[in-house]
């Protein structure tokens, strides 16, 4: 499948996949599918991004793959 977004200097975009347009929520659910995070910037790492994780704290860069693997959301629910 090709996964395709668009965006204008204007700020206007939009969402596609094998060429058939669609909503962000439906884009963002075909992506949910195959298990991408889609409430993450996961698609495009900007150089600002890089220096900001380099220069974390031990503890800080816990917190952050906590965060962005999804570990946070579960912290304190047991089964």
């Amino acid at each position: 499948r090709r996964f395709e977004r668009t965006a204008t200097a204007s700020g206007g975009g939009g969402y596609a996949i094998d060429g058939a347009k669609m909503s962000k929520e439906k884009y963002d659910a075909a992506l949910r599918e195959l298990n991408l995070l889609v409430k993450l910037r996961n698609f495009l790492v900007f150089q600002g991004d890089v220096d900001s994780i380099a220069g974390k704290t031990p503890r800080d860069f816990a917190r952050l793959i906590e965060h962005v693997s999804g570990a946070a959301e579960l912290a304190g629910k047991s089964n």
